[in-house]
Order: C-alpha cells, then structure tokens, then sequence
C-alpha cells in the first residue's frame, strides 16, 4: 500500500486531499501544516509520497522540497498548487518536483500521477491491504494463528473476506471503527485482551 505524506497549511485543502487519497485505496500515513513540520515528518515516516502545497508559513512548499531532496534524493514529492502559478511550477520541477500537481485537487490527477510514478503495481493496491496487515502484525510479533483468527472473526462480522475486493479504502475508513469494535470482541474469546488489542491496532492503522 502507498503511503503518502500530506503537507499543506490548509486544514480544508488536507482533509479533501486525504479523502481522495482514502477512497482511492492509499494510505496517508501524516500529514503537516507547514514545510517545516513536514521535513521532520519526511525523516520520520519515510513516505513513499509527498503531496506538499507551496504556500506556506514557516518553510514553504518550494524550500521544503529542496530540505527533503537533500536527505533523499530520490524522494518522491509532487508540488500542489494554481495551475495558473507558472513561475513556481517551473522553478518546482527545476529544484527535483517529481510532477505538480494542480490545485484543486482531483482524484483522476491523483491516480494518474501516482501510476506514471509507481507503474502498475500502484494500479492494483486495493488488493494489497491483506499484505501489509500480515506484514505490520509480525512487525509487532503477532502469530499467524493470531491473524487467522483474525481473518476469521472479520469474515464472521462482515460477511466478507479480507481480501474481497470490496475491502478498499473507501470500505475501510467508512466501516473500520465499528468493524473494530465487532472483530475485537470476537477475538476476546481466542486470544488475551493484549493480542486482541495489538492485532486490532495493526488493523487500524490501515484506515486512520
């Protein structure tokens, strides 16, 4: 799964951003209101993307992508902003902007820019959300019988497989919370409250 990290002083412009980043199956693991925040946020989460507006206070767009190029060169960072704002869309892509993406932003732009980015396997990341749960549960020493059971109580309460089709991001954010409360109290008969809790987590941090 594709995790973005958001950058833009609007608290409106972040929130649409991560919605459209949400239903189209990525995940947005931070996000930060100024380009200061977000060089701390980059060197911290390593994203594979940066969506980072140029206006802002503190360190803005531009001086922001030249910090986080510095630390890595081969980040990923799409500049946001007016498609009528020539002068810093040149100087962007001059600086290592991988595209510029224009404000406001649309999901078709999005998804576009994220598949000449990441190829096809991008194309296919609603199916991938099965991977990265087994992943961080055994980043987090959780068993496999732990996460079969898991598997199964979320079939037991949704009525779906994990990994149906229909489980994409859109699914998850609108349905997660309540399907957590659900599937824990299932695993609360399999397992402690402390594997219960730690495999609910991990499940989780896919939609928030």
């Amino acid at each position: 799964m594709l995790n973005v990290l958001v950058i833009d002083d609007s608290k409106l412009a972040r929130n649409l951003i991560k919605k459209i980043l949400v239903n189209e199956g990525y995940h947005v693991c931070g996000e930060a209101s100024n380009g200061r925040e977000g060089l701390e946020a980059f060197k911290t989460l390593k994203p594979d993307l940066v969506l980072c507006d140029i206006m802002m206070d503190e360190m803005d767009g531009l001086e922001c992508l030249r910090a986080m190029l510095a630390v890595d060169p081969a980040a990923n960072v799409v500049i946001c902003t007016s498609a009528g704002d020539a002068l810093h869309v040149k100087e962007a892509l001059e600086i290592g902007a991988k595209e510029v993406l224009p404000k406001p932003v649309n999901s078709t732009d999005i998804v576009r820019i994220v598949n000449e980015l990441f190829g096809r396997q991008e194309a296919d990341r609603k199916t991938s959300y099965k991977a990265v749960l087994e992943e961080r549960a055994s980043q987090k020493g959780i068993e496999d019988k732990q996460i079969l059971d898991f598997y199964a109580a979320f079939h037991q309460f949704t009525g779906l497989a994990f990994e149906d089709e229909k489980v994409d991001g859109k699914f998850l954010q609108e349905n997660g919370p309540g399907i957590r409360i659900g599937v824990s109290a299932l695993l609360s008969a399999k397992m402690s409250s402390d594997q219960a809790e730690d495999m609910m987590n991990v499940f989780e941090s896919l939609y928030l």
